[in-house]
């Protein structure tokens, strides 16, 4: 089952990147950045070590519309699609920035959503401290410390990954990434 998901989420991302102008000149429509997110996830094997059965991003934000746009885009990937990262159910959790503290140690990787920018150094930490994948959709917020970006590059997406904040985090990506 697990390779026939792998299978399924590896479509899922081919057929939305051959089909679709989704890439912007700042932004990666949701929905894509989201399949991408979880197609990295699934080569990080630090939360396929983690207890129990279910896989929560946690979506940073401070009210903004893209962290909307992410819970929903990963929740309809999981609900809709069946989607999963190392055979564990997956969904989005919402962390408004004033939770952070509190409600980011309880997901399994953090999303930070582009309202929350400026927080960008202390959502790191909170990743670092908790051994939690963090992602971005900016290069100039995987600069400034957290660990995996998927960003525009050209008129495709492109793949960061800021290896000081993963070393930092303690994240083992599998070497196929």
């Amino acid at each position: 089952t697990k390779s026939i998901v792998q299978i399924r989420v590896a479509v899922l991302v081919a057929i939305a990147v051959a089909f679709s102008p989704r890439v912007h000149a700042e932004t990666i429509e949701a929905n894509l950045e989201a399949a991408l997110y979880i197609k990295i996830l699934g080569f990080e094997q630090t939360i396929k070590g983690q207890a129990g059965t279910k896989v929560d991003i946690g979506v940073v934000h401070n009210g903004g519309e893209r962290g909307s746009q992410m819970i929903r885009a990963i929740n309809r990937l999981a609900s809709t699609k069946n989607v999963r990262i190392h055979g564990k159910t997956l969904a989005a959790i919402s962390v408004p920035i004033e939770t952070l503290r509190e409600r980011g140690k309880l997901a399994s990787a953090l999303y930070v959503a582009p309202d929350v920018a400026r927080h960008a150094a202390q959502i790191a930490s909170t990743a670092a401290t908790n051994r939690l994948p963090s992602l971005a959709g900016s290069r100039s917020i995987v600069r400034d410390g957290i660990a995996i970006g998927v960003v525009p590059k050209g008129r495709r997406p492109g793949i960061l990954i800021n290896v000081r904040a993963a070393r930092r985090a303690k994240l083992s990506f599998d070497p196929k990434l």
